[in-house]
């Protein structure tokens, strides 16, 4: 389904799409560095894969390129053959060739790092995987860019998603061929919809519209459901820009409406989560 969020002026709005946006790299932590766990992508033999010959160069418009008929920001990073293809932030390109949690913050860098584009052209021999072209781009960055991190726990704000004392109001999954969840946002509204979904899925889309805040599992619900919950949008302009508005709201804050249609509730709590932490970047010389 399509994200529809509408333009939104200042700070708190800014915020609000950065997250938004942030969710649209929504993969599962992986972490391929010399202090992070114990996962690693590359074979715990040999070399990590990299690339035969690429190109990085500071880009002021990601708009343009590959023809008349395409654009930087509708090309596809990872084509066949082995060719890697993208004009992004740093931060963005780190969250997915790392697979970072969207939901939990880069630690550290410098501030070129969230507002400088750059345009990266590389190719790799043979037609190597997805899985194989990350790590070949996580060792382009630890090469040109001198990207050094690690990943920590640290203390972290989260919701715990659990079971109403009443009982869940869930809908057991009709047919499990077809899985996922997506959302529309249409004015004041945002549907979620879902076939086939685990209660560990549901909580890390829910992360998208709760402050920024990563959401776990703690319902004990193993089975998979079908969901659909509509409520208020976050991302309303009426949200932002006129907090104390007195316009009458079509439907609930998601916290009332997880409780009034699921049957399930968001607890604040605490938890140590992993988080990466840059210790030194620099800006690579273009070529």
């Amino acid at each position: 389904m399509a994200h529809n969020i509408g333009d939104k002026l200042g700070m708190a709005k800014k915020l609000m799409l950065a997250m938004a946006g942030a969710f649209a790299l929504a993969f599962p932590i992986f972490i391929g560095l010399s202090h992070a766990p114990s996962s690693q992508a590359q074979s715990p033999t040999g070399p990590k894969p990299s690339f035969d010959v690429a190109s990085v160069k500071i880009s002021n418009n990601c708009g343009s390129g590959f023809g008349s008929s395409s654009t930087w920001t509708s090309v596809k990073p990872y084509q066949p053959g082995g060719r890697y293809i993208v004009c992004r932030k740093l931060k963005c390109i780190i969250y997915d060739v790392y697979l970072v949690d969207p939901v939990l913050p880069i630690i550290g860098g410098p501030s070129w790092i969230d507002d400088t584009y750059f345009q990266i052209e590389a190719k790799a021999d043979g037609n190597p995987d997805i899985k194989q072209m990350r790590i070949a781009v996580q060792s382009l960055l630890e090469e040109r860019f001198k990207l050094k991190m690690h990943s920590e726990k640290r203390l972290t704000s989260v919701y715990l998603l659990v079971v109403e004392k009443g009982g869940h109001k869930l809908k057991l999954a009709k047919e499990t061929r077809e899985k996922g969840i997506g959302f529309t946002m249409k004015g004041d509204e945002l549907v979620m919809e879902g076939k086939a979904v685990s209660m560990a899925d549901f909580a890390n889309d829910l992360a998208r519209f709760v402050e920024g805040r990563k959401v776990i599992d703690k319902t004990g619900l193993s089975e998979l459901y079908d969901i659909t919950l509509v409520c208020d949008n976050p991302f309303r302009p009426s949200n932002i820009e006129e907090p104390t508005s007195a316009k009458p709201l079509s439907t609930a804050s998601i916290f009332t409406a997880i409780r009034e249609q699921l049957g399930l509730r968001m607890e604040a709590s605490k938890a140590q989560l992993d988080h990466f932490v840059i210790d030194s970047v620099e800006k690579p010389s273009e070529n």
